[in-house]
């Protein structure tokens, strides 16, 4: 991909996006990190040896920016450098609470701002990762942020109001189901099965059973009769509500505007 990259902040969600597109190998023209912390930056520069560390103002004019800064510090960070960006630069904000408005407030001019809430996934280039543009965005370069998030799965585009919910989503289904995962696991290694056919199978299985709860021409009363058999029946409530107080916490937290969800 011939464009220049530049990361405003190299914490996690910038380690995460330099680990996808190294695995596939993608060349930039330049890839710039700027983080005021040079502990950060030397781990960075010692696992991806392709950046360059520089200034903010470096990194805000580069072809794509990633904006991964602090809530407290975004709005004074691009009050600083507003003046950096190219008119045809593309800004991509991963923070979770500066929306829209926020961020034209700081960038009047720039009409090609994006935002995303990208998932753990990422690491291994098999994450669905849900894109908000703003409304001035202009289509024909939207294929540019496709491109490049379609090196790390695959790319979805959403309003910006639902956004934070595919966040919630994304960020909790691993620590949902991960305890659930390694117990089915393990029992499937101690009744014979190998860790890569236990794997295999559950997400095959986990797939296809989604499918038929919710894309086949079944009740749910008729998909449960059809089940041979429903070992956890008398946790079931306890279950369900866990997942709502948690998640609904969660959503919450991060989207505080729509508290009354």
């Amino acid at each position: 991909m011939r464009k220049s990259i530049g990361f405003i902040g190299g914490g996690k969600v910038t380690r995460l996006l330099l680990r996808g597109f190294d695995n596939k190998k993608i060349k930039f023209k330049k890839v710039i990190v700027a983080d005021s912390n040079p502990v950060v930056l030397d781990s960075l520069r010692n696992e991806f040896s392709f950046i360059k560390s520089d200034s903010a103002a470096a990194a805000a004019s580069q072809d794509i920016v990633f904006l991964g800064l602090d809530q407290k510090l975004t709005m004074d960070t691009l009050g600083l450098i507003s003046n950096e960006f190219d008119e045809n630069s593309i800004l991509i904000s991963t923070v979770p609470d500066i929306n829209f408005a926020k961020l034209a407030i700081r960038l009047p001019e720039n009409n090609r701002l994006a935002r995303t809430l990208p998932p753990a996934a990422v690491y291994i280039n098999e994450a669905l990762i849900p894109v908000a543009f703003s409304p001035a965005f202009p289509e024909g370069a939207k294929d540019d942020v496709f491109e490049l998030f379609n090196y790390l799965g695959r790319a979805l585009e959403v309003p910006e109001e639902k956004l934070q919910t595919y966040s919630a989503f994304s960020s909790v289904l691993p620590a949902y189901f991960w305890y659930q995962w390694k117990e089915l696991i393990s029992m499937g290694r101690e009744l014979g099965l190998n860790e890569r056919e236990t794997v295999d199978f559950l997400s095959e299985s986990t797939i296809s059973s989604l499918h038929l709860a919710h894309r086949s021409d079944l009740t749910e009363d008729q998909v449960i009769d059809i089940l041979p058999v429903s070992p956890l029946d008398d946790d079931e409530d306890l279950i369900r509500d866990e997942y709502r107080s948690r998640l609904v916490e969660l959503y919450r937290r991060v989207n505080p505007q729509r508290a009354e969800v």
